[in-house]
């Protein structure tokens, strides 16, 4: 039998089917949610580092000062949506997949 029929002939199935792919939605949401704003801070951190950079290679042209003084913002780890993985908050453990399964 299709799915799609399935799905149809059992309004139950269609209830767990529907929890189950908002549960999917809801979990990435929150990473969504977590995470985006803490990679544009880091962008605007970023930016403001390079323009701090370029104002004082501009002064230190004017002032005569050597290139070899003035270094490049550090760099920082990844952070998307993507990497670094979940981890516990408390003790810095990886969350696997199937740490989300309630018991």
């Amino acid at each position: 039998m299709p799915i799609v029929e399935l799905l149809q002939a059992s309004p139950a199935l269609q209830v767990v089917v529907a929890f189950l792919f908002g549960l999917c939605i809801g979990s990435f949401l929150n990473v969504v949610i977590y995470r985006v704003p803490t990679m544009m801070e880091r962008e605007w951190r970023r930016q403001c580092a390079e323009l701090g950079a370029e104002e004082q290679h501009a002064a230190g042209e004017q002032e005569g000062a050597s290139l070899a003084s003035l270094s490049p913002p550090a760099a920082t780890p990844a952070f998307n949506l993507v990497v670094p993985r979940s981890a516990c908050p408390s003790c810095g453990a990886q969350i696997h997949g199937w740490h989300n399964i309630p018991v």
